[in-house]
């Protein structure tokens, strides 16, 4: 959006872009609620296909392509794995420590290995 915008329009378009989100959030499930009640749970989904078309057709149209960067990094692919495996360590231990018993060695081990790849990926790539 700052790219797409000059410098003079940057906090309306953010602005607008802030409200549309709001409004989305407020209006979505009440409107999802009208749809499945007056016509059937599967028209929360196809109407999803007319506005997806017209933002599309609209972002196409009035958004302009990203330029190059003079910048050529890569993908980080350490980084991304440690912050990969990390989470899903984490997150498997958090989701069944309930079930298997936080003090089990299984969730120990999940959060423990969680966080020290978290650990690790956060002195990868600090500056």
């Amino acid at each position: 959006m700052t790219k797409s915008f000059p410098s003079r329009q940057r906090g309306q378009a953010l602005g607008l872009q802030a409200t549309m989100t709001y409004l989305g959030l407020t209006v979505g499930p009440t409107l999802g609620g009208w749809l499945s009640e007056a016509i059937s749970w599967r028209a929360v989904f196809y109407i999803n296909v007319p506005i997806g078309i017209l933002a599309l057709y609209l972002s196409y149209r009035y958004i302009l392509p990203d330029k190059k960067s003079s910048n050529q990094e890569g993908f980080d692919l350490g980084g991304a794995l440690l912050f990969l495996t990390g989470l899903v360590a984490l997150l498997i231990g958090l989701n069944q420590g309930h079930a298997i018993g936080w003090l089990s060695p299984p969730i120990i081990g999940a959060l423990s290995i969680g966080v020290i790849l978290m650990v690790s990926f956060w002195l990868l790539e600090k500056p």
